[in-house]
């Protein structure tokens, strides 16, 4: 029988994989789905709400470790229902975003979602990042406004949109931290909790706004394939769910290393497939340089961010006599499903 190490080690790999793929997925089926004319964001995200309820309850009831997290109880829905409208917020407005606004430049400017993390926790619990660290947000930054100046496909209104969505993302990122203290739910339960939190409100909002009535009344243009969008839709709001699992099996079983090198080869991978499947990309050569050193500085970000997490990991085993300590691995948020859009900003 194989050893337990090597069967976490190819798990590891495994659902590494599975994240990445879905993970560029979803965005591309969402880009898809908007691309088509459809006109709600608030339709769909309702959409894959219901199914990451209903996926994440079955789950438990097939008894996965991962998936574990309290039986439905208001309290508990209570105890989270401010959370949901921030991440109604940013769920919503990144689809926004995503549909108003070519695919390169959206993961470019989504990944400045870190620089409002870093802010904020600095004036809310006075942490400070490394000087590595904020080399490497300035260079992401540098890499963003150079793009943005030459983005021939410049929209004022899809900037903003982009503002609050990583606005929303930031104040979801740090608030989610206190939630899950106040409440001891898992991140399984977050995502379930969330989720059920949220519905209510979002279906409302949808109604009276007249979203879920334009999803309704929704015609595809002339030409369009009728097949090709009912596959983007339903394949979007299923992509979803998977990659809310994998997210939470991958940090468990998968180490930094392997999470750090699939994440900037997902990153990479959804960049060039933005600029060949989409044609709302206008090529510019200073644009396209901008880019690049975004993207070359996320890569520098995720490289600075392992070392210190093993250096962090090394101290503690140190302080602790020897003894076998292993870093904990946050858990990281899918762009532009019902699990949240922050995964652009790494």
């Amino acid at each position: 029988m194989a050893p337990a190490s090597a069967i976490l080690s190819g798990g590891g790999l495994f659902w590494g994989i599975v994240y990445s793929v879905t993970s560029v997925a979803i965005t591309l089926f969402n880009k898809a789905i908007f691309s088509h004319g459809f006109p709600s964001a608030m339709a769909l995200t309702l959409m894959q709400g219901v199914v990451t309820i209903v996926g994440c309850q079955v789950l438990k009831w097939t008894g996965s470790p991962q998936m574990q997290f309290p039986d439905l109880n208001w309290r508990t829905v209570a105890q989270v229902a401010p959370l949901s409208f921030v991440f109604i917020a940013y769920v919503v407005i990144s689809l926004m975003g995503l549909s108003a606004m070519n695919l390169p430049m959206f993961t470019s400017l989504r990944r400045l979602t870190i620089v409002f993390v870093m802010v904020e926790e600095m004036f809310l619990f006075g942490r400070r990042h490394s000087p590595a660290i904020v080399n490497t947000v300035v260079v992401m930054c540098i890499g963003a406004a150079i793009a943005a100046w030459k983005d021939l496909t410049f929209d004022l209104y899809a900037y903003w949109l982009l503002f609050l969505t990583n606005l929303f993302t930031s104040l979801y990122t740090v608030y989610v931290a206190k939630v899950r203290k106040d409440t001891g739910l898992s991140p399984a339960g977050m995502l379930f909790y969330c989720n059920v939190s949220s519905m209510p409100v979002l279906l409302v909002l949808a109604w009276f706004s007249g979203d879920l009535h334009k999803a309704w009344a929704f015609k595809l243009a002339s030409g369009d394939s009728h097949f090709a969008f009912q596959f983007n839709f339903w394949a979007s709001v299923f992509t979803a769910f998977l990659m809310n699992v994998s997210v939470f099996y991958n940090t468990v079983v998968t180490s930094a290393r392997t999470q750090t090198v699939i994440g900037q080869l997902k990153n990479f991978v959804a960049f060039l497939l933005g600029l060949v499947l989409f044609s709302d990309y206008i090529y510019d050569p200073i644009n396209m340089f901008g880019l690049i050193v975004g993207l070359a500085g996320s890569v520098w970000y995720a490289y600075v961010e392992y070392v210190d997490k093993e250096n962090a990991a090394a101290a503690a085993a140190a302080a602790s006599g020897g003894a076998n300590v292993l870093p904990t691995v946050a858990p990281t948020k899918g762009d532009g499903s019902a699990s949240g859009a922050a995964e652009a900003s790494k």
